[in-house]
């Protein structure tokens, strides 16, 4: 026969905002990383530790520099939260 797949009823908005809190916890804000340092060696901290991310942003000033801090989206918010305890240890 054909299987039914139920489940409970949720409001369009209701679902939009479960959607929303969910991908925020991906979202990390990094800071206080000297201004030498650039999206390469975040990159090389994600990468040695296979860390799966969609995007690196690091602040820069008007003429190219870091201002020392930056965000990560990482594409699971496990490994979000892995690399937060990884580097508050």
């Amino acid at each position: 026969g054909k299987h039914i797949y139920v489940v409970k009823a949720v409001k369009k908005d209701d679902r939009r905002q479960q959607l929303l809190k969910e991908n925020s916890k991906r979202h990390v804000f990094i800071k206080g990383f000297g201004k030498s340092n650039d999206e390469s060696a975040i990159y090389m901290i994600l990468d040695t530790n296979d860390y799966e991310y969609e995007s690196v942003i690091i602040a820069k000033d008007e003429k190219g520099n870091s201002k020392g801090y930056g965000f990560i989206v990482f594409k699971h918010a496990r490994q979000a939260e892995n690399f937060i305890e990884e580097c508050n240890e």
